[in-house]
């Protein structure tokens, strides 16, 4: 969604906290003391060429971000995959069948949504 980090930052200050109704979106706004603590963090990352196929310019823009990470003393610990893929069809399997997905449905017209 971004080129740089500043504009990261800039779109996440626009959009965090925005939309409350939205179920896609983070609720809380964006925090600026968190942003610039000097706190060495523990970071979780999810590897997602574990859960689908994606570009290489996505995979190197990863790993340069997690070899900055770890050069600035932050600890990087890797998330097996599989339990968010559970996550992700039970997330799925919850949205079909609830009224959530009516204006989805509408959207979509005669077409039929993807299977899971």
């Amino acid at each position: 969604m971004t080129k740089s980090i500043d504009d990261l930052i800039f779109l996440c200050k626009h959009i965090f906290g925005k939309f409350k109704d939205d179920d896609e979106t983070i609720r809380e706004p964006f925090n600026e003391q968190i942003l610039n603590s000097k706190k060495k963090l523990k970071i979780a990352y999810i590897d997602p060429e574990e859960i689908c196929e994606i570009a290489t310019c996505n995979i190197e823009a990863l790993n340069d971000c997690k070899t900055k990470l770890t050069k600035n003393g932050h600890t990087l610990v890797k998330f097996p995959s599989e339990p968010l893929n559970n996550i992700i069809y039970t997330y799925y399997d919850l949205l079909y069948s609830s009224q959530m997905m009516q204006n989805v449905m509408k959207a979509l017209g005669d077409e039929e949504p993807l299977p899971l």
